[in-house]
C-alpha cells in the first residue's frame, strides 16, 4: 500500500471514529431524560411499558444512525439525511390525508355549559350542537345534541304531570346525559320506550311512562342532589334514579374544576358538601363570575359568537403518539390483571359525606310520595372500590332505598367480549346504555310485582 493510501485510510478511520463518538453522544442525549426518570407506574424495572418502548425506539434510532456514520463515514451522513427525508415525506402524506379526514369528519369545540348559581353549571337552554367527543376528529360517533328550556339534554316536558302518567327522574353526570349516543338510544329514552311498550304489572298497568333526564357533565353526587331539589322534583316524579360511582363521590367534596374552562384555569365553581357538627354544610361556588368571563371571551374571540365551532385537528403524529401511549398503558394494565390503572382509595370521610347526602335525597324523594333508587356503578368504573359499593347496598337496605346493581351486568358483558364503552371515549356506548336501561327496567318490574302482591 502506498503512503498516501495509508494516510487516507487512517484519516477515514479517524473520521469514522469521530462520527461514531458523536453518534454515541447523541444516543446518550436522547436516552438520558427517559432513562433517568422513574415512571409513576413502573413495570419493566423502574419504567412503565410506554416509557420502556420509547427508550427502546430512541435507542434503535440512535443505533441505526451510529451504524450509518461508522460504516459509511461521510456518505453515512447523506444516507441518514435521505432516510430522514423519506420519513418526513411519509409523515407529510399522512398529515395531508389526516387533514382531509378531519375536514370530512370534524369534531367540535363546545361550550354548552354556562354558570349556574346553584348547580355550578348547567347547559344553556334551547341550544343545539354536534358532539364527537374530546378528539381531534370524529372517529366513533358524531351526535346531534340539543337542550330543552330548562337546560337539560331531554325533550321539552310540561311541569304539570299529565293524568295517568308515571314519571321517572334520572340524576347523574355525563353517564346519564349520554351525549355519545343519539337521544333515542340513551338509557332514559330506551327505558321510557320499553315501559310504554311492555309496562310493568300491577295497579300502574296501563299508565303512560315518562323518563326525564337530569344528567349534566361532570356532576358529583352533591350536584345531582341539588338538581333534584331545585329542578327534578318540580315535575312530580314517582321515582328518582341516582347514578353513583366513586368519582362522583370525590367530586362532591372537590370544588375545583378545569374541564369546562378554555384555558385550563382551575376555578372553584362546583358546590360542595362537608360535615360540620354532624350536619351537612353546603359550600357555594365562588368563581362563577370568572367562569363567565372566560367563556364569554372564548365565545366572542374564538367561536364567532357561538357556543360551538369546529375543533382544529392538530397534528396527526401528536395524536397518534398519545394514542399509542394510551394503548401501551392499557396493555400494561391487562398484563397486570387489571383493565384500568389502580385507583386511589376514597377517603372514608368522603364516603360518609356522600352516604349522608344520598340518605337526605332519599328522604326528600319519599316526602313527596316517590321512591328513591340508587344505581350502583362503582365497581364498573373503579374495581378496587368494592367497599364503597357494599356501603351503598347496606345504606339502601337500611333506609328502604331501591338498589340497582349496574356494575355486574356491564362487567359480565365485558367478560363475554361485548364492549360497553367506546374505544376512544370512556362513556357508555349504545350497548352500555341498553344494559343500563335493562337494569332499571328489571328493578321497576320487580318492584311493581312486589307491590301487586
Amino acid at each position: 500500500m502506498r503512503f498516501e493510501d495509508e494516510v487516507g485510510a487512517g484519516g477515514r478511520a479517524r473520521q469514522a471514529a469521530a462520527l461514531g463518538m458523536g453518534a454515541g453522544v447523541l444516543l446518550v442525549v436522547l436516552l438520558a431524560p427517559g432513562a433517568l426518570r422513574r415512571s409513576s407506574e413502573p413495570w419493566i424495572g423502574p419504567y412503565s411499558l410506554p416509557t420502556f418502548v420509547a427508550i427502546a425506539a430512541a435507542a434503535l434510532g440512535a443505533a441505526f444512525a451510529t451504524f450509518l456514520l461508522v460504516r459509511f463515514g461521510r456518505k453515512g451522513i447523506i444516507l441518514l439525511l435521505m432516510n430522514l427525508a423519506v420519513l418526513g415525506g411519509c409523515v407529510g402524506i399522512v398529515e395531508g390525508l389526516w387533514r382531509v379526514y378531519a375536514w370530512r369528519h370534524p369534531a367540535y369545540r363546545v361550550l354548552s355549559l354556562q354558570p349556574d348559581p346553584v348547580l355550578g353549571w348547567r347547559h344553556a337552554p334551547n341550544i343545539a350542537w354536534t358532539w364527537a367527543g374530546h378528539v381531534p376528529a370524529a372517529f366513533e360517533f358524531s351526535v346531534p345534541v340539543s337542550t330543552n328550556a330548562d337546560g337539560f339534554r331531554d325533550r321539552q316536558r310540561d311541569v304539570a304531570k299529565p293524568p295517568g302518567t308515571i314519571r321517572l327522574a334520572l340524576l347523574g353526570d355525563s353517564m346519564v346525559e349520554a351525549m355519545q349516543v343519539p337521544l333515542g338510544r340513551t338509557a332514559g329514552a330506551l327505558l321510557e320506550g320499553r315501559l310504554n311498550a311492555t309496562p310493568a304489572p300491577g295497579p300502574a298497568n296501563g299508565a303512560r311512562y315518562e323518563v326525564l333526564n337530569f344528567g349534566i357533565s361532570n356532576f358529583g353526587v352533591g350536584q345531582s342532589v341539588l338538581a333534584w331539589e331545585h329542578h327534578a322534583r318540580r315535575f312530580a316524579p314517582d321515582y328518582g334514579f341516582l347514578y353513583v360511582a366513586g368519582f362522583h363521590m370525590q367530586r362532591t367534596v372537590t370544588p375545583d374544576e378545569a374541564g369546562f374552562i378554555a384555558r385550563g384555569e382551575r376555578l372553584r365553581i362546583r358546590p360542595t358538601y362537608r360535615l360540620e357538627g354532624g350536619q351537612l354544610v353546603l359550600e357555594e361556588p365562588r368563581d362563577l363570575e370568572r367562569f363567565r368571563e372566560i367563556q364569554e371571551q372564548v365565545i366572542n374571540s374564538e367561536l364567532g359568537g357561538r357556543r360551538a365551532g369546529p375543533q382544529p385537528p392538530g397534528l396527526f403524529v401528536a395524536w397518534g403518539l398519545r394514542t399509542i401511549h394510551r394503548g401501551l398503558r392499557a396493555a400494561q394494565w391487562r398484563l397486570a390483571g387489571a383493565q384500568r390503572p389502580p385507583e386511589e382509595p376514597l377517603d372514608p370521610q368522603t364516603v360518609h359525606v356522600n352516604l349522608r347526602l344520598i340518605e337526605r335525597w332519599a328522604a326528600s324523594v319519599a316526602a313527596q310520595g316517590a321512591r328513591a333508587v340508587v344505581v350502583d356503578a362503582v365497581t364498573y368504573h373503579e374495581p378496587a372500590h368494592g367497599q364503597v359499593s357494599q356501603a351503598l347496598r347496606a345504606l339502601a337496605r337500611r333506609r328502604g332505598i331501591g338498589y340497582v346493581d349496574l356494575s355486574n351486568p356491564l362487567l359480565e358483558a365485558n367478560h363475554k367480549g361485548v364492549a360497553t364503552r367506546w374505544r376512544y371515549d370512556p362513556h357508555l356506548n349504545e350497548r352500555g346504555n341498553s344494559i343500563f336501561a335493562d337494569a332499571m327496567y328489571a328493578w321497576i318490574r320487580q318492584h311493581a310485582l312486589a307491590a301487586a302482591n
